[in-house]
């Protein structure tokens, strides 16, 4: 009993789904097509149904599915529960060809994105694609009317499916189901249509063309006076041209449907923007009327008001409001105004505006007669077209030419002002002629008067000059003679000394000889034979120092001669430091020589070298001793040192003159070359001596002088001179 219950349930549960079903189905009434005759056939609210996506992303299938198929509603009955608001709707309606034979239909969309889904049988499925946003190459069907044909054979049936996307959602529901007769259709179009691409195409082109011509005519006078009223005036034109260009709303922008409101928007107040600047610069109101400029202005920034269209928040009629009510406020405001002010300017103005009153004129005329039937349609239309395109051409035509006659004229008024200004300069230059012709006199006496003054400050330097060069060359002369009397004192002490033992002992031989006793006497005279000796050793010592500084003491003829330099440096090196020893007896340091054997003979000026090495020597002997006075105070025990060093690469001999000395501070380094600078006290130097090196041995020998000091610690000055001839002492 329990199953056979069971069993009845189940039974009546399926009967109940199944009358759903056929209750949701039978409520979709198929639209019959019982005539040939009718031109549009219309779905009545029973007829078709909707089904909104939410997401938009809903495809053919799944609408077709159990799931989706039971969410279709009639127009006008959506249930509570489903949100209508939104851009992707579905449409399903079914439709039957009654008719004994085959006949074709259009299916229409005036929507944004519209997929037709075609059914037939049941089973077989056709996709069309059309819409406003669609590019003309991705279309189905009549591209430009967005119609597709479909044909249906006699007693056929077909469920169509309708994806409609929009960009505004309040568009979804105006949007009304129904089909054309592709035959009467088509032939109405035509009709309607003939001669399109004829007389208007033509005249659009032609005026395009004209535009397109003034707006390049009025760019070239902008690039020749940079007048910014000459580019506005082109821009505007130029943006008329683009506006009614047939070739590019229908060749570009087709292709790219998805541009066209913005480049509607954009051209059209840019059409507002472009003249009212015209006219500001035209009239130059931000001169003459100031508080009417901010008014233009004001206008020029309310042009981004349509902007708003392309986020649905304005009207989509806004631009045109907004476009035209800014030109025409910005025309009749600034004519009235500057009639007021009787500008000079308003009268051209005027006369340019003349022909939109006229073509007002004409077009309350055709109305008046198209009302009455005066006038068939055709020639209506024909004549509105002439009139609108000349009342726009006639500004057109008279504003360049306006300009070009401005811009003429302002061409004359430069040349004029070119010859003026010429005129003035070969005035100005033959006054400056004249004043240069009579200062030249007066700075040729007072050059005169500054050559005599400047050579007698030339002949005082050199004077100064020469008695500076005389001074250190004086010093130099001293501290050489010190050294040399030094030199030779101690052989002519030995000389003295040698020669009173001498003299002694020969008396004593002479005592001997008296006595007899000759082997005493012999002895005697062997003594002195050695006393002999010693002296002529010393004789020879002395007679070679004074040879020696006689050849280098003599007048120098500043001619290279081959020297060695070992023993030009050992030279100096002894009559520096005696030279001092002989001013202070107390002064004692370690010399320290390392003289490469294999030195070559340098082919050099020995004079002028032997001063650099005294220069050189003295200044080391000067800072080690300077030091020795300062350790002295302070108890530290300090040994001074001076090392002459040799050496050669081959190419060039470097000398090193080496001391522990007080060293040279690092901010004055850069100028002990310079002349006249010193560090001695007052009165103990020149400031002339590394000067006179340095041109010893850069300027006269192609050498270089290195120094490398650390305060309180040493000095080391580096001397490079080119080997010349390269002859090698074995």
């Amino acid at each position: 009993m329990k199953s056979i219950l069971n069993k009845r349930m189940a039974f009546m549960l399926l009967l109940l789904i199944q009358c759903g079903t056929t209750w949701s189905q039978d409520t979709l009434s198929t639209y019959l097509i019982t005539s040939d005759t009718t031109i549009e056939y219309k779905f009545s609210k029973a007829q078709y149904q909707i089904l909104p996506d939410k997401t938009g992303e809903l495809s053919i299938d799944e609408v077709k599915s159990d799931i989706y198929a039971k969410q279709f509603f009639t127009k006008g009955k959506s249930p509570t529960n489903i949100d209508t608001n939104v851009n992707t709707n579905w449409y399903r309606y079914t439709v039957k060809n009654t008719l004994a034979k085959e006949f074709s239909v259009m299916l229409h969309t005036n929507q944004d994105y519209s997929d037709f889904y075609v059914i037939r049988d049941g089973q077989k499925q056709t996709h069309y694609k059309n819409g406003w946003l669609i590019p003309w190459k991705d279309k189905d069907g009549l591209e430009g009317d967005n119609l597709i044909p479909l044909t249906l054979a006699a007693g056929e049936q077909a469920v169509i499916y309708n994806r409609i996307e929009n960009r505004r959602p309040d568009t979804q529901y105006s949007f009304e189901v129904k089909l054309f007769n592709a035959e009467r259709y088509v032939f109405k179009l035509f009709k309607e249509r003939q001669g399109y691409f004829d007389f208007p195409f033509i005249i659009l082109s032609i005026f395009a063309g004209f535009c397109l011509l003034g707006g390049l005519f009025n760019s070239f006078l902008f690039i020749i006076d940079r007048q910014k009223v000459h580019l506005y005036f082109s821009l505007f034109i130029l943006d008329i041209a683009f506006i009614i260009s047939p070739l590019y709303s229908v060749v570009v922008l087709r292709n790219y449907p998805f541009t066209t409101p913005v480049v509607v928007i954009i051209s059209g107040a840019g059409l507002a923007i472009f003249f009212i600047q015209f006219t500001r610069y035209y009239f130059q109101t931000f001169i003459n009327t100031p508080k009417w400029d901010k008014v233009l202005i004001g206008l020029i920034l309310i042009q981004c008001v349509p902007l708003l269209m392309l986020f649905n928040i304005v009207p989509e009629g806004t631009l045109n409001w907004v476009m035209f009510s800014a030109i025409l406020i910005s025309c009749l405001g600034t004519l009235i105004l500057f009639l007021s002010l009787r500008h000079k300017t308003v009268k051209s103005f005027a006369i340019a505006l003349l022909p939109f009153g006229v073509t007002l004129i004409i077009t309350f005329l055709l109305v008046f007669a198209a009302k009455f039937k005066v006038v068939i349609p055709e020639i209506i239309e024909v004549i509105s077209a002439i009139s609108f395109y000349s009342s726009i051409a006639w500004p057109v035509l008279y504003f360049t030419w306006v300009l070009f006659k401005q811009y003429d004229w302002q061409k004359r008024e430069i040349i004029q002002h070119a010859l003026d200004a010429e005129r003035l300069q070969k005035e100005k230059e033959i006054e400056r002629n004249a004043l240069i012709e009579q200062q030249k006199v007066e700075l040729e006496i007072t050059v005169q008067e500054r050559t005599a003054e400047l050579r007698q400050s030339i002949a005082d330097l050199q004077s100064t000059q020469k008695q500076l060069i005389q001074s250190e060359k004086m010093a130099s002369l001293g501290e050489l003679t010190a050294g040399i009397a030094h030199e030779i004192q101690n052989p002519m002490n030995f000389v003295n000394n040698f020669s009173e033992v001498s003299n002694e002992l020969i008396d004593e031989m002479t005592e001997e000889l008296e006595k007899g006793d000759v082997e005493e006497a012999k002895a005697i005279a062997s003594s002195i034979r050695q006393n002999l000796q010693k002296i002529a050793h010393h004789g020879k010592r002395a007679d070679s120092i004074v040879k020696g500084m006689l050849q280098h003491s003599r007048a120098s003829s500043h001619q290279k001669e081959p020297t060695d330099v070992n023993k030009l440096a050992d030279e100096y090196l002894r009559l520096a430091y005696h030279g001092l020893r002989a001013k202070d007896k107390s002064f004692n340091a370690e010399l320290i020589t390392d003289f490469d054997p294999n030195l070559p003979i340098a082919s050099i000026v020995p004079q002028d070298i032997g001063r650099v090495f005294l220069n050189l020597l003295t200044n080391a002997f000067y800072a080690v001793q300077d030091r020795k006075k300062k350790e002295k105070v302070s108890g530290t025990p300090f040994k001074p040192t001076v090392k002459l060093s040799t050496s050669t690469d081959q190419e060039f001999i470097t000398i090193k003159v080496e001391d522990n000395g007080s060293g040279i501070p690092e901010q004055i380094k850069e100028k002990v070359m310079q002349p006249f600078f010193t560090t001695k006290p007052t009165g103990e130097g020149t400031g002339l001596g590394l000067s006179m090196s340095y041109d010893i041995v850069v300027e006269a020998h192609g050498g270089t002088i290195k120094i490398n000091s650390e305060e309180g610690e040493f000095t080391e000055f580096t001397i490079t001179i080119p080997i010349e001839p390269k002859t090698i002492i074995s």
